[in-house]
């Protein structure tokens, strides 16, 4: 392979792979954030 080709498919894969990562981590954080709403308060009420 030439190292533009090189150049070219490290690229596209940091491309790939830095968008597949932003996707996990967005889906990790709105996980969380559901899993914070839905526990109980204090006085053991269910949030609405």
């Amino acid at each position: 392979m030439t190292a533009t080709a090189v150049v070219t498919m490290i690229l596209i894969l940091g491309f790939v792979w830095g968008g597949l990562g932003l996707i996990l981590v967005t889906a990790v954080r709105r996980e969380r954030e559901k899993q914070v709403a839905e526990k109980p308060d204090e006085a053991g009420r269910q949030p609405r």
